[in-house]
């Protein structure tokens, strides 16, 4: 972590300086910037990384407007934007969402922001050799979408990343717009591209696709094609294979527990999760001799996760007697 830190700040260095138009000196730092945007996932203070995300990305904007054939730089935009709109706008969009509030801001920065990831996806796609477009029409035969994406890109990790925050991206505009049937049809679009990913590496980003198929099972009614139940019992496969992913905890609680009136379920996370404040607050504080929690915290690459999961509880149990 500290030696991506260094890194970040010679970049920020090179950028503020008035070569900055030289491609030459932005040309051997082209994958610093995507390296950087596994730094943040490190984050213990949830303060921090929410008033420290945009100002990269408009950094990493910057840069692109100058490097503009950048496919990692283009992946880092879609993966930021994807992830400040999933993890800070929606997370604030939580209260007023509770509420009820029928114009909300918070929900439409999340729009705003998620759109902007597509804008940056499409673009990575065009510079892969292929339009949205195409998607859009392979997907109409079975595994369309997934032959397609196979023939197209890569299994590393820039184009699995690529793909996956895209497709949240469009999946959450959709279900932030569920009267928008323009956007609804294209929910089978992000499924697929979904299956594309984690079908080549079931494990991508610590249970991040056993979060997306239980929200995708669990949040749709059964009319719709949905199944509660199936989503209940991946979001639980989940949590049993990635304890110290707590994100998936919460998401559990918001799409099936709160829809479903299982105070029980909730309450048993809720056990759990308030534990676990605890042993997250502790760790933010240095203290002499201080034994560090790493049974219940795990590994770094959790944090933001674990930073963002808290945040989130913190508003659902703020309302949970109106919730359950």
């Amino acid at each position: 972590m500290f030696k991506s830190g260094v890194k970040l700040l010679l970049l920020l260095s090179l950028v503020s300086c008035a070569s900055i138009r030289n491609k030459v000196v932005l040309a051997p730092f082209a994958d610093i910037l995507y390296e950087a945007s596994f730094m943040s996932e490190e984050e213990i203070n949830y303060s921090n990384f929410k008033q420290g995300t945009m100002p990269s990305l408009k950094l990493a904007e910057a840069i692109w407007s100058l490097k503009r054939e950048d496919a990692e730089i283009l992946v880092t935009l879609i993966k930021g934007y994807t992830a400040y709109a999933f993890l800070i706008n929606e997370t604030d969009y939580l209260t007023d969402k509770f509420k009820e509030v029928d114009e909300s801001k918070e929900k439409m920065q999340a729009i705003y922001n998620y759109s902007q990831a597509l804008r940056y996806g499409m673009l990575f796609f065009k510079q892969q050799g292929f339009e949205f477009e195409e998607l859009v029409k392979v997907a109409k035969t079975k595994d369309g979408i997934v032959d397609f994406l196979n023939s197209r890109l890569s299994n590393k990790t820039r184009d699995l990343e690529g793909v996956m925050y895209f497709a949240q991206a469009l999946s959450a505009l959709i279900n932030l717009q569920k009267d928008d049937m323009k956007l609804v049809v294209y929910a089978s679009i992000a499924k697929d591209m979904y299956d594309w990913v984690c079908k080549n590496k079931p494990d991508m980003n610590w249970g991040a696709c056993g979060m997306y198929y239980g929200a995708y099972e669990a949040s749709r009614p059964k009319m719709l094609g949905g199944n509660p139940e199936l989503g209940k019992e991946i979001f639980k496969k989940t949590i049993e294979m990635y304890p110290h992913n707590w994100l998936a905890r919460v998401m559990y609680i918001e799409h099936y527990l709160i829809p479903n009136g299982d105070r029980a379920g909730y309450q048993a996370q809720k056990i759990f999760l308030n534990e676990a404040k605890m042993k997250l607050k502790k760790e933010k504080k240095w203290e002499p001799g201080k034994v560090s929690s790493m049974s219940l915290l795990g590994d770094s690459k959790y944090r933001i996760y674990q930073i963002v999961a808290i945040e989130k509880f913190n508003l659902i149990e703020k309302f949970e007697k109106d919730l359950f």
